[in-house]
Order: structure tokens, then sequence, then C-alpha cells
């Protein structure tokens, strides 16, 4: 996990899940910009972007989206 951060804004890059429910206190956001991955299997430096099932990526969208 990364941190940017000055006096008055943070960036975080790190797993999602992690960031959301470790690092986020309720009701401290003004702004949450993402873009995740789309299932549609492209290559992030020898990482590829595929779930083992549309069902199972849809569940991955959901925690993060309810922790948005």
């Amino acid at each position: 996990m990364k941190f940017f951060e000055s006096d008055e804004h943070k960036i975080i890059c790190g797993d999602v899940i992690d960031v959301l429910s470790n690092e986020i206190q309720n009701k401290s956001i003004d702004l949450i910009f993402a873009d995740p991955p789309y299932n549609i299997g492209k290559n992030f430096n020898g990482t590829a972007d595929k779930w083992e099932s549309n069902e199972h990526y849809l569940q991955w969208c959901y925690q993060w989206l309810d922790l948005c």
C-alpha cells in the first residue's frame, strides 16, 4: 500500500478491499475515483484481469461498492 499526501489531501494506492476496510474512516471521503478491472482478460504486467466466473467478479464488485 502506498500513501501520497499533502496537508489537505491523501491518495491511497492499494487493494481496494483492504484500504476501504482498514484505512478509511466512515464519512471521511469527498471523492472516490474507481478504475476497476473489467474482467475482460487484459494482461497487466503479467497479471491477467480474469476471475473464475462472472459471479465471482460480481461478488468482488459488490463488496468494494458496498464499502464505498
